[in-house]
């Protein structure tokens, strides 16, 4: 069966490679669970999970695959030409120096959502929210605490912007200068030294682990795929901005847990997502760390609390998105429920209707519970490194951590 499951992934293009990954994760585990006469304890949580596989023409699967292709083939009018965009170049346009270019991209991936958005909203609308756990209350007053400092820091990045209004796409910040993929892996294992795992990067791109730059018809975003028998792979998309530093030191970091789990953990262990987000959060921040106290600049301070932002507070929107669908009981739209937060959340920034679909695009709210684990794990990763600052003896530890979790 692996054999087979290898050769239909390797065969298929990158917008089918995510689905055959998570058949291939629900076969291996209704065949453990089934061994185990446990089938029955795990089969509601599989259908609410993967409930696209269960039938092939059913909604979820189309309204997944459209999320998947819907822009591949997108195409926007920009001072009198027509420019042709797809998911794995939005990043890099998001990333330009351009604001009327970025304004207009914006819109049309917005308006390709709004175009989706019956089946999407229906996705949603069928998956079922009542596993989704209530959040700590300490955590809820952090984030509610955080929507001050936040809009704080849009109106600074409004005055050195000297711009009247600042929209979402004005925070992903442009750079003139692009790095390489030599630099940006030279600032990652520098930042990591300390951890020791610099041969185990390398092997990364020697043995070809790492799929790097975008292409044709290529899926957008950024994930490591693993099994657990097979070796794991990254898919990206580089194109040389400071969120590619990030995130491939983000996308490493999954990497290194995902091989050294496999040595002496169980399945079971390996697909327990409860702190999978904490060794990829814990490599970004040592590469935040060595940025500030390495290259001190307002550029980098500000790049840093972008990516920071996002992976606190825009997951923390994504997740009380959940709390709102699980605990209250509105009698609105999803898509009104969703852009009310954004208003609530972003009251310094301006925000466009159609940014209510904006969430549709947001893969990890299929899973529930997942956008939780983003900023739960930030807040775990900054006290791993605080420690890892003030005694070196504690990156053993951190490694050690990584080995024998969950």
């Amino acid at each position: 069966f692996d054999d087979i499951m290898k050769n239909i992934y390797y065969t298929n293009d990158y917008s089918k490679r995510k689905i055959v990954s998570f058949y291939h994760f629900c076969c291996l585990k209704l065949y453990l669970n089934y061994k185990d006469y446990k089938y029955e304890k795990y089969k509601d949580e599989l259908i609410r999970l993967f409930p696209f596989l269960i039938n092939k023409n059913s909604n979820y699967q189309k309204a997944y695959i459209n999320i998947l292709n819907s822009f591949e083939n997108c195409s926007i009018a920009f001072k009198g030409r027509k420019i042709n965009f797809n998911n794995a170049m939005y990043s890099k346009i998001m990333n330009s120096n351009d604001r009327l270019l970025k304004k207009v991209v914006f819109n049309g991936y917005l308006e390709t959502l709004k175009k989706n958005n019956v089946q999407l909203i229906k996705l949603f609308q069928e998956i079922k929210y009542n596993n989704v756990k209530e959040n700590n209350k300490l955590y809820n007053k952090t984030l509610e605490e955080s929507i001050e400092y936040f809009n704080e820091f849009i109106n600074y990045y409004k005055k050195r912007s000297k711009l009247k209004k600042v929209y979402l796409y004005d925070i992903f910040n442009g750079s003139k200068r692009k790095m390489s993929i030599d630099k940006s892996l030279k600032l990652i294992k520098e930042s990591l030294n300390p951890l020791n795992i610099s041969n185990d990067i390398d092997d990364i791109f020697k043995n070809n682990r790492i799929d790097l730059y975008p292409n044709k018809n290529k899926t957008f975003g950024y994930f490591t795929i693993n099994t657990y028998d097979l070796n794991s792979f990254i898919l990206f998309n580089y194109n040389g901005t400071y969120k590619d530093l990030f995130v491939l030191s983000h996308e490493i970091g999954h990497y290194i847990a995902y091989q050294l789990r496999k040595k002496d953990k169980s399945y079971y262990d390996m697909v327990n997502y409860d702190d999978l987000e904490i060794p990829s959060l814990t490599f970004e921040l040592l590469v935040a760390y060595y940025l500030y106290n390495n290259k001190k600049s307002k550029n980098n301070i500000i790049n840093i609390l972008n990516i920071f932002s996002n992976v606190f507070y825009r997951y923390g929107i994504f997740n009380q998105f959940e709390q709102e669908l699980s605990f209250n009981n509105q009698e609105i739209s999803i898509e009104q429920i969703y852009l009310d937060l954004l208003k609530k959340y972003f009251y310094n920034m301006e925000i466009v209707d159609n940014q209510k679909y904006e969430f549709l695009s947001v893969r990890q709210l299929l899973k529930c519970n997942y956008c939780y684990q983003y900023s739960k794990s930030l807040i775990i990763s900054l006290a791993i490194v605080k420690k890892m600052m003030s005694n070196s003896d504690y990156c053993n530890k951190f490694i050690d951590f990584i080995k024998d979790a969950p």
